[in-house]
């Protein structure tokens, strides 16, 4: 503002416009003059960058957290421990309170999630502020509760539950092996969630009767849990034969279901007209092909046969051959 004036004016200043030269002239009566050159300095704006990731730690270790600092001319820390910003000042516990490293030593276990940032003021503009840095303090694992044996069946999920209390805790899951050593879980295969305080397993027969266990630490202390074991039921197979050959030959006498395991039975054979010729419910009876003491004739018949295992409730049905 003001080009044809005595005065110039330049509003919001970048700092790309530092070392421009300026010359004003002025001209009258055929006559035109001309200012000595003078140089425009930009001052730059101070600026602050935290430079790392702050790691947890424990209380009583040492701690320094560094910033990337530009342009200024002094530095300041503050600190929030939750009634607002204060400055800090150079104590037992900060130092480098007026530098781009502030280092905490010997940490209080009192400072557990404070936050922390960096002012830095130059010669130009408002202070620049640092982003927070939030102290959090890894505990002591404590553990309150640990995991229980756990059932399932055949291709569901079984679930391991550690409950500690403790910041900052580190867990690891365990299996045991034949030698009763044990060895880490890794996340792959049937397992995840080996390093959290819950343990997935898919119920896969290959992990019937394995024992796992959680081991948890922190600030150097190290607490195993309990062990668990998993135990992973399997769906019984049952075989029902087509046909039989009832007729005092002492093979294939009676029909009957085919099972392993102790499932429940309830089993009933049908005419085709839909009459109940006999009904069982013990998994070694069968039906030897007579109807109130009398063998009926050879031919199809009707079963319907009711299911229940540990895993499944289950209702077939289907005909078979009666052969005499």
């Amino acid at each position: 503002n003001g080009v044809t004036t005595t005065q110039l004016s330049i509003d919001n200043l970048s700092a790309g416009m530092t070392n421009y030269v300026f010359v004003a002239s002025a001209s009258a009566c055929n006559t035109e003059i001309s200012t000595n050159p003078a140089t425009l300095e930009v001052l730059p704006l101070p600026q602050v960058e935290l430079l790392q990731n702050i790691p947890l730690v424990c209380p009583g270790e040492d701690l320094e957290i560094d910033m990337q600092v530009q342009n200024a001319l002094s530095i300041s820390w503050e600190i929030n421990t939750g009634n607002g910003w204060q400055p800090i000042q150079a104590t037992t516990v900060f130092s480098g309170v007026n530098t781009a490293t502030l280092t905490l030593n010997n940490i209080p276990s009192d400072l557990q999630n404070a936050l922390i940032r960096c002012v830095v003021e130059g010669v130009c503009g408002a202070p620049a502020i640092s982003e927070e840095v939030l102290l959090y303090l890894k505990g002591i694992p404590v553990l309150l509760g640990s995991p229980m044996n756990a059932i399932a069946c055949s291709g569901g999920a079984i679930n391991f539950r550690v409950i500690a209390q403790g910041e900052g805790i580190e867990y690891q899951w365990q299996q045991m092996l034949p030698d009763g050593s044990f060895a880490d879980l890794l996340d792959e295969g049937f397992f995840s969630g080996s390093v959290t305080s819950v343990l997935q397993a898919e119920a896969v027969s290959e992990l019937n009767n394995l024992v796992v266990r959680c081991v948890l630490s922190g600030c150097g202390d190290v607490i195993e849990s309990d062990t668990a074991r998993m135990v992973i039921f399997q769906n019984d197979p049952v075989y029902i034969p087509n046909s039989f050959t009832p007729g005092n030959d002492q093979v294939n006498e009676v029909f009957k279901v085919y099972t392993f395991g102790d499932p429940e039975l309830d089993a009933s054979i049908y005419n085709r007209w839909g009459e109940l010729l006999h009904s069982w419910n013990n998994k070694e009876e069968g039906w030897d092909g007579r109807y109130l003491n009398t063998e009926v004739q050879e031919g199809i018949y009707i079963y319907k046969i009711k299911i229940n295992t540990q895993c499944e409730q289950k209702t077939v049905q289907g005909a078979f051959h009666l052969i005499r």
